[in-house]
């Protein structure tokens, strides 16, 4: 059952209602299903209306039977056979102890979870002999030793073929461990999930089809006179040189995923004005989340506070549903319902603020884990059934600020980012956020969360298409690809390449010690 909403009187008319395009709804704090599948199911006898500064509002006395809460997304699928999807990350599992990739089927949208059914597993590489490697205890008494393989690879930097010893482990942390008693070690400092992607000499951002956890990439059809173009171009090139720069011509010519995603903005109440509310301890509640997509959806979900009037609803922002609570638990509640429906999550600084926050204030209130769809990921945060890009990492990677977009923006803000490149700014406030009317801060927070979408679609989903041409150079996923430097990226992408060829991969000393230091300067 339901707490009944303030009641119905000159001062509190407003608490709970809900703008949608020209009505105002009012709802009920708990586990319901979304209010707009509520009222167009049904007609509530229990309902008074005015007429507001032109606004329709239709305020709910009752809503007992909004009782319905989706716990997990119905988008994420675990399999090992699909026709069609797009490769965009790969991930370990402690649970299984396998690696797993992550897929997208931007027809159905639809995240295809598959498993690995090779036996892949962690290894790294040393000169020491087996014989010697098991008189080792330290090492193969290990309980995450698993055996010794005899492997051979071309050695770059001494030009010639070496016999080294692949020491196979059951979980990644053990390579951490158990490469300190190890004079020399190779590959022993590469991350797993990037690993896998390299032995398997997959490329995220390209279409895949699985069977029985076998994939196989789907041919790229490129018009005779786009191969021409790029024949022409690496002509007077070396033979190997010309193939190599060929086998490069479907990362362009691919089409990118369409895929539907969710930009969030939180915004949380602190009494001190211009302090970041601490996001782990999270003592403050979250009065206001903005919800922007781009398949149509424009939501604000606000939370009712005493003192707090609901202000000029001129300046409510057009086109979104405006949602006020009377309950912060129920608000997160349906944030989470909302963030379930998409495969994507954009943010500005959502890995150190609006994510971490917002689930660990769900777990102070209590709200059961398993309705939480936030989860943290090596070393950021990302949602279970999906993925999530912080565009105030990726906008912060040198390479995008000062060649990509030619130091349009000098400022990594999300105001200073949205005026170079969209030509709109942040709405300048002169007041502490928790001291702004609901409209106000409907206002506000509405538009931070359009200008986060915004910067992924303007220019034709310039940024976005921008994201999958590098994870398909830099043979890196999603989720770090936007996270990483340059440098990152052209290492992932030699360390893939030395893989292809059987190259041993260098360590960063031996490179140092064999071929010296190598400088370079700009030239302006």
């Amino acid at each position: 059952m339901y707490d009944s909403y303030f009641k119905v009187s000159k001062v509190s008319v407003f608490w709970g209602m809900k703008r949608v395009r020209n009505r105002v709804l009012m709802r009920h704090r708990g586990r319901y299903k979304s209010l707009m599948e509520f009222t167009k199911q049904r007609v509530n006898s229990n309902t008074k209306q005015y007429s507001i500064e032109g606004v329709n509002v239709v305020l709910y006395v009752m809503s007992n039977e909004v009782k319905e809460y989706s716990e997990s997304s119905e988008i994420l699928s675990r399999t090992n056979t699909f026709d069609k999807a797009y490769l965009m990350g790969s991930y370990y599992s402690g649970t299984h102890a396998k690696a797993y990739l992550r897929f997208y089927n931007d027809e159905e949208n639809k995240v295809y979870e598959v498993y690995d059914v090779t036996g892949h597993m962690p290894y790294f590489l040393t000169d020491e002999e087996p014989d010697r490697i098991r008189q080792m205890r330290n090492v193969v008494n290990d309980k995450s030793f698993s055996h010794l393989e005899i492997v051979k690879k071309y050695d770059l930097l001494r030009g010639k073929e070496v016999r080294l010893t692949k020491v196979v482990v059951k979980d990644p942390q053990a390579v951490r461990r158990l490469r300190n008693y190890f004079k020399n070690v190779w590959e022993a400092r590469i991350k797993y999930h990037d690993n896998y992607i390299f032995d398997n000499g997959l490329i995220p951002g390209m279409l895949y089809r699985a069977e029985k956890g076998v994939l196989k990439e789907v041919e790229v059809r490129i018009p005779r006179e786009v191969i021409e173009l790029f024949e022409s171009a690496v002509k007077d090139l070396p033979e190997d040189l010309k193939r190599n720069a060929l086998r490069y011509v479907p990362l362009f010519e691919a089409k990118p995923p369409k895929i539907k995603r969710l930009a969030i903005d939180i915004e949380v109440y602190t009494p001190f004005k211009g302090r970041i509310p601490d996001a782990v301890k999270t003592p403050y509640p979250i009065i206001s989340i903005a919800l922007t997509s781009n398949d149509g959806l424009r939501k604000v979900l606000l939370l009712a506070r005493d003192g707090i009037e609901i202000g000029d609803l001129r300046r409510m922002p057009k086109d979104y549903e405006v949602e006020i609570f009377d309950s912060e638990r129920a608000l997160i509640l349906e944030a989470f319902r909302i963030i379930n429906s998409y495969p994507l999550i954009l943010t500005f600084n959502g890995d150190e603020f609006d994510l971490p926050y917002l689930h660990n204030r769900a777990m102070v209130l209590g709200i059961d884990p398993e309705l939480n769809p936030i989860v943290e990921v090596r070393d950021f945060v990302s949602i279970k059934h999906g993925f999530h890009i912080d565009l105030y990492k990726f906008f912060s990677i040198e390479a995008i600020q000062n060649y990509a977009f030619g130091s349009a923006y000098k400022e990594k803000t999300l105001d200073a980012i949205a005026q170079a490149l969209l030509g709109e700014a942040k709405v300048k406030l002169e007041e502490a956020v928790g001291d702004l009317s609901l409209s106000e801060l409907a206002e506000y927070n509405s538009t931070d969360s359009s200008l986060t979408l915004r910067l992924t679609t303007f220019n034709d989903e310039l940024v976005w298409k921008l994201i999958i041409l590098i994870m398909r150079l830099a043979k890196m996923s999603l989720e770090d690809v936007t996270r990483r430097k340059v440098s990152a990226w052209i290492k992932n992408l030699m360390y893939w390449e030395h893989r292809r060829r059987n190259y041993l991969i260098p360590n960063e000393d031996e490179l140092l010690k064999i071929k010296g230091v190598v400088k370079t300067s700009a030239k302006i």
